[in-house]
């Protein structure tokens, strides 16, 4: 209260300049958020109902987004969902916590792909294994009525396709991101693709524009003169070239100008100067290249499907 008007904007750039991302690699960023599978939550079988994984993707989704890139939301961008994908893999119990793993998957000039998996902890302690099965153990005692599992299958329907290209392109996509062990030894049970777009009023930013304003960055390449030599990582007290372009659009918690450049200042801004390429380029533009493979290939499923 007793503080000057200029230590009041003083300390509105750095809280806006501590939300943002400064120097990170956007695939490495993981936005987890927490919850159970509560009885209004679950169907008959006694297990997460398949209509409330996208209930809650919904607020995942969101948080992982204000987390990501907290600079374009407060400037009046807003998140439109174009498509999404689920993959169950294994049901969630009821009563059971779950975490929601929420990752950037790749972008392209329009959209981008984020990646959502649903994991729980086991509550067995280490070291335990669960007794093999003896043989016949899941045949039914003779004279007892057979009932059988009403647990949704791991595997996908044997239903011929008629979109044979697109359904091995999605099953190249879901095999390399399932496959792939949790680092904490959690337990998978569904993998989502979600297809956004981020929007200002009715204009379409592209997600690299969003992604870099927000201080993303790849790796400072090692000098050339020593290449043993690893360089600093961008930091806020190592920031990138363009940092000073992205702080002058915020000025004094001043967000027009920033508003401006996402409803097409990007533009005018010459091909050989466009900073964001520069910030999301060597490591970040492999990866986002190699991932886009991927990734289209649910894209292309879900469109085709329109013609059938």
């Amino acid at each position: 209260m007793l503080k000057s008007k200029k230590q009041k904007q003083l300390a509105v750039e750095q809280f806006h300049e501590s939300l943002a991302q400064v120097g990170k690699n956007p695939f490495d960023l993981v936005s987890t958020y927490r919850t159970w599978a509560g009885p209004d939550d679950c169907d008959f079988n006694m297990h997460l109902s398949n209509s409330c994984y996208s209930k809650v993707l919904d607020m995942a989704r969101f948080n992982a987004a204000l987390s990501f890139m907290p600079s374009g939301f407060i400037a009046g961008v807003w998140m439109a969902l174009g498509a999404t994908h689920f993959k169950f893999l294994k049901e969630i119990p009821i009563f059971a916590t779950y975490e929601i793993r929420t990752s950037i998957a790749s972008w392209d000039n329009k959209w981008l792909y984020v990646l959502t998996r649903y994991v729980t902890h086991s509550n067995k302690k280490k070291g335990t294994r669960s007794p093999a099965p003896t043989p016949g153990q899941n045949t039914p005692p003779v004279g007892l009525p057979f009932v059988p599992h009403t647990h949704t299958p791991a595997t996908t329907h044997d239903t011929p396709s008629c979109l044979a290209p697109y359904d091995s392109a999605l099953s190249s996509l879901i095999a390399s991101l399932s496959e792939r062990e949790e680092p904490d030894g959690a337990t998978l049970h569904c993998v989502v693709i979600s297809e956004v777009c981020f929007k200002i009023g009715r204009i379409t930013v592209p997600p690299a524009v969003a992604i870099a304003s927000d201080g993303f960055h790849a790796r400072p390449a090692a000098s050339e003169a020593d290449l043993t030599k690893v360089p600093e990582p961008y930091s806020l007290s190592n920031p990138p070239p363009h940092m000073e372009k992205i702080r002058a659009m915020k000025a004094k918690g001043n967000f027009r100008p920033l508003q401006n450049f996402y409803k097409g200042g990007w533009r005018d801004v010459p091909e050989d100067e466009r900073w964001w390429m520069t910030a999301l380029g060597g490591e970040i533009e492999e990866k986002r290249r190699l991932n886009l493979d991927l990734v289209s290939g649910v894209q292309r499923g879900l469109e085709g499907a329109r013609y059938v």
